[in-house]
């Protein structure tokens, strides 16, 4: 799976992604896995570039406990 990750990310080794080229271009199979993992990769890698929004219940404890001396 790191391979594959590398892969992905363009990281892989020149020989590596070589081999996975010529792989994937006679594996229907693993030609659709890595597309799926791709786009798997691509929703999470956005959705964790946004942090969540902090409650109002933190946000008012913090601006409480930096008004305290």
């Amino acid at each position: 799976m790191a391979a594959l990750s590398e892969f992905v990310d363009g990281e892989a080794s020149p020989s590596t992604r070589a081999h996975i080229e010529a792989h994937v271009t006679e594996c229907d199979w693993c030609r659709q896995f890595g597309s799926d993992f791709s786009r798997l990769l691509a929703t999470m890698r956005q959705q964790m570039a946004v942090p969540p929004p902090t409650p109002d219940s933190v946000l008012e404890r913090l601006q409480e406990a930096l008004k305290a001396p």
